[in-house]
């Protein structure tokens, strides 16, 4: 029988000294002399691995939903992320130290995130970073995709919260996931923005929306609550940073642990305004390049969300959706003066009524109010 496991926990933290093995999780230090693998995602479990590699292990963990993972196997420490770094690893190249929260970083240390298939390991007693590319085999089409995404992050939550502009990507992980548990939205508001396209999809949807209030003093609040604030450089980020901490607050007290968001999905399926304006060379360095550094603005959102009490999941970055979005000619991405023309067509496909997926773009920071209110208070 196998010996060794993958332990899977949701709401865990671990710091890893890389070059010394040394493993901290939850403040408690791991026996460096066995195989111990961590893995950070939706759900509490142990997968048995035996004496399997870590290409077998990753394998392990496709249909887990969002994950990182980190640990000592064969007497050497590691730590992965899945295709995008859905699941943020931060580390100080100062001293080879990893860890799932930036706030356990040391104050005065650089903070690096580790980009999406990659994997750090000390290489002759020296930090490194490499890619780790492994692409799993999937035969169905994209909206198979998407289900499977929205159906295994789900998994054993019979509560699921979905942060929502009543856009298409938040109505679509929300569509989706309706049959597979109780779906709450949660929509921002300020006081000077409301719009009400979160409050229209929400009726066409049949599922419950809760308004989620900001203000000066509660982003001031919020922010003095923060742990991530550190990675907020822009406007944006503090708007995105900001908004998604008050979004997941409001949904840990009404119960829900999960908060699903549609991130991603501009920059695998075409959905940004700038992409309209170029050339096909330009447009596919631009789709490339965006689709790289997701895993900058995951670990922004997925530490804000943390912040407030939920624990992140974002299905447009699953692996084997990124994979068919890759293959995607540029013709099914931006045509015409459409955008997202592919992630359109499965929405309709799948059943999502037409004033939903065939709505503009509603970007969470704009349509609520948060950019201006943000920029007011903090620039």
């Amino acid at each position: 029988m196998p010996d060794k496991l993958v332990f899977m926990h949701r709401k865990k933290d671990f710091i890893l000294k890389v070059c010394k093995n040394t493993f901290i999780l939850d403040g408690k230090a791991v026996n460096p002399e066995s195989d111990y693998i961590f893995a950070d995602t939706v759900n509490d479990e142990a997968v048995e691995f035996d004496n399997s590699s870590l290409e077998d292990i990753v394998t392990l963990m496709e249909d887990r939903g969002d994950y990182c993972m980190a640990g000592i196997k064969d007497g050497k420490s590691f730590g992965l992320t899945d295709m995008f770094g859905s699941r943020p690893i931060f580390f100080s190249a100062d001293n080879a130290t990893l860890t799932n929260r930036v706030a356990l970083l040391n104050e005065g240390e650089s903070i690096n995130i580790l980009p999406g298939s990659t994997i750090a390991t000390c290489d002759k007693g020296k930090f490194a970073v490499n890619q780790f590319v492994r692409r799993p085999e999937f035969q169905g089409g994209l909206g198979d995709a998407l289900k499977l995404s929205v159906s295994e992050r789900i998994s054993k939550n019979d509560k699921v919260a979905v942060s929502f502009s009543g856009g298409l990507d938040s109505s679509l992980i929300a569509y989706l996931a309706k049959p597979k548990a109780k779906i709450a939205l949660f929509t921002l508001v300020t006081e000077d923005e409301r719009d009400d396209m979160a409050e229209k999809s929400s009726e066409l949807l049949d599922i419950e929306l809760h308004y989620v209030s900001a203000d000066e003093n509660i982003i001031k609040e919020t922010y003095k609550a923060s742990s991530s604030s550190i990675l907020w450089k822009s406007p944006m980020d503090y708007a995105l940073g900001l908004g998604f901490q008050l979004v997941a607050k409001k949904a840990s007290e009404e119960g829900y642990s999960l908060l699903m968001a549609g991130q991603g999905a501009d920059e695998l399926f075409g959905g940004y305004s700038k992409y309209m304006r170029m050339e096909n060379s330009s447009l596919s360095i631009a789709l490339k390049n965006d689709a790289e550094r997701l895993y900058i603005g995951a670990a922004r959102d997925a530490e804000a969300i943390r912040d407030g009490g939920c624990t992140p999941s974002f299905p447009f970055m699953d692996e084997r959706v990124g994979i068919l979005a890759e293959r995607l000619p540029l013709t099914m991405k931006v045509r015409n003066g459409q955008r997202k023309v592919a992630l359109r067509k499965s929405a309709q496909q799948l059943g999502l009524p037409e004033k939903i997926f065939d709505a503009p773009k509603k970007a969470f920071q704009y349509s609520s109010g948060m950019q201006k209110l943000v920029e007011k208070v903090f620039f």
